[in-house]
């Protein structure tokens, strides 16, 4: 019995002298072809780009101002330590996911808490964003409203007029 462990153990020594590749050699192609991007779909411009960047940037400026304008007098009307619930009023489109993430970041720079639930503790506020009806205003203004949704009806807490620079179709 000794014998046979012995010569066991010496084979399998001596198997593991040779040189098996037992290991994968890694990713191996089956023919010479390089892997490559998909082709484009249609030319590209860089200039159309440039000037679409600059457009996005002019606006969220100008939302971000319009922004620290509103959350400076929510400031006045609201307590701190109580928690914020805010969304749009009605649809919600391109611009009011700017000014919402322009509001929400002024807001949350005060100090305050933001809510993903209404509960009777929290302050349930909503915006809307809609073309301006004033007569003497620039066709591309806009009002900026900031409602009180806590009661029967809603009451406007804060609104600001502002002209915006021309928003980038697709």
């Amino acid at each position: 019995m000794k014998h046979l462990f012995l010569l066991s153990a010496s084979a399998l020594i001596l198997t593991a002298c040779t040189s098996s590749n037992w290991q994968g050699g890694g990713y191996v192609g089956h023919d010479n072809t390089p892997i490559s991007s998909p082709s484009k779909t249609h030319g590209w411009d860089a200039s159309i780009e440039g000037q679409s960047l600059n457009k996005i940037e002019s606006l969220q400026s100008v939302i971000s101002g319009v922004s620290t304008d509103i959350a400076d007098s929510l400031e006045l009307k609201l307590v701190r330590s109580t928690p914020l619930y805010i969304a749009p009023k009605e649809r919600s489109d391109e611009l009011t996911s700017l000014f919402d993430h322009g509001l929400r970041s002024k807001l949350v720079e005060r100090g305050y808490t933001l809510s993903s639930i209404i509960t009777p503790e929290t302050y349930n506020l909503s915006y809307t964003l809609q073309p301006t009806d004033q007569k003497d205003a620039h066709p591309s203004a806009y009002d900026f409203i900031i409602w009180d949704m806590a009661g029967e009806e809603p009451l406007m807490l804060e609104k600001r007029t502002q002209e915006l620079p021309p928003i980038p179709k697709n």
